[in-house]
């Protein structure tokens, strides 16, 4: 009985190491430092843990604050609008149970604590998004957004050969014999003959940069929605593929063409959509381009991992045609037992960051 009993306590640990790597995955960690000072207090100290629950809570917002600090601009100012909402309840997205150092200094009566914070990044990116205006109750009253999203690999990397001269010398010489080099008195050297040959390589150029074309698919629109769903239906938008909405079927194949050789296509191309999005009920056209990695193994359990980039993603407002917001940068790994899974994996978290991205620039822009 009593190993049984050890048998299923140490499958339940395991069970729990395999499962804690995913409970703090969207978890940042960072330390904080809180001060209280207790010398104004009347009489002996003697109720320490007052004093360590004042301190545990500046650590917390201490760590809270570093991590505002690393908000781009945009998450800073919408973070200005929800900050009431998010300080009364910070405890709620900061952990800051692990006290890393203390110190109690009895002469200046001064107590000090350091403490490793767990911030939970999702949770405040929730909390962001509320603080937007979009607000609306009922679904048929939400913006709609039409998005055209596609993937892409690698096809031919071109590069021109960096210009090279290279110069190369001979010498002939001929020897004079004695008799010949004795003529009265004087003394004659053997001759020598130099030449010289040049040749040149490459292009016309010193250097070049390298030029990529690229295989476009449209098959992943599935990964893509669902990343991008994540993001933008919090946030109180409506998401629509572009080629289930009419009139837009005939920029396919013009898109794809562009997107071959180009980070983004024309803006000739983009008024054109842009232009026909304006006869549906469509506020905003979101469109942008992944870059799929080459497959890769993890060496510690096998599986397939697949490096998802985005390249360039944009926003437009369809009824005054104002761009909204660029997103690039973007990255994201995806791991499954094979290619497609980890690919499709992913895609997903990549669109999902890229949803994020522009809730926030068009909520930013809409309230300018």
């Amino acid at each position: 009985m009593y190993f049984y009993k050890k048998l299923i306590i140490l499958i339940l640990g395991f069970i729990f190491f395999l499962s804690y790597p995913a409970l703090y995955a969207q978890q940042l960690e960072q330390k904080g430092v809180g001060v209280e000072d207790y010398s104004k207090e009347s009489g002996f100290f003697s109720d320490k843990s007052l004093i360590v629950e004042k301190a545990l809570k500046k650590a917390c917002k201490n760590a809270f604050d570093q991590y505002v600090k690393s908000f781009n601009e945009i998450q800073r100012e919408n973070f200005e609008n929800t900050r009431a909402t998010i300080e009364k309840d910070i405890d709620k997205y900061v952990d800051c149970q692990t006290i890393v150092e203390e110190k109690d200094d009895t002469e200046k009566k001064r107590y000090s604590i350091v403490v490793k914070a767990l911030i939970d990044v999702n949770g405040i990116k929730v909390a962001l998004s509320k603080g937007t205006l979009i607000k609306q109750t009922k679904r048929e009253d939400r913006p709609v957004l039409v998005f055209h999203f596609f993937t892409r690999t690698t096809d031919t990397a071109t590069k021109k050969d960096n210009r090279v001269t290279k110069v190369g010398t001979a010498t002939t010489s001929k020897d004079i014999n004695q008799s010949e080099a004795i003529k009265e008195g004087d003394v004659a050297i053997s001759s020598e003959t130099t030449t010289a040959s040049k040749t040149v390589s490459g292009g016309n150029i010193v250097r070049a940069a390298t030029r990529y074309t690229y295989r476009v698919s449209d098959g992943d629109t599935l990964p893509v929605q669902a990343g991008l769903s994540q993001a933008m239906d919090r946030a109180g938008f409506v998401l629509r593929a572009a080629n289930r909405v009419s009139g837009l079927e005939g920029f396919q194949r013009k898109i794809i063409a562009e997107y071959s050789t180009k980070e983004q296509f024309s803006d000739e191309l983009t008024n054109e959509i842009i232009k026909a999005l304006m006869k549906t009920d469509a506020k905003y056209y979101v469109t942008g381009i992944f870059d799929i990695g080459e497959e890769e193994l993890d060496q510690s359990d096998g599986n397939v991992v697949v490096n998802v980039s985005l390249a360039r993603a944009s926003a437009e407002d369809i009824k005054n045609g104002n761009l909204l917001a660029t997103v690039g940068g973007i990255q994201a790994k995806g791991k499954g037992t094979t290619y497609a899974q980890a690919k499709s994996n992913a895609i997903l978290l990549a669109a999902k960051k890229t949803g994020e991205e522009l809730v926030l620039s068009i909520n930013q822009k809409d309230k300018d």
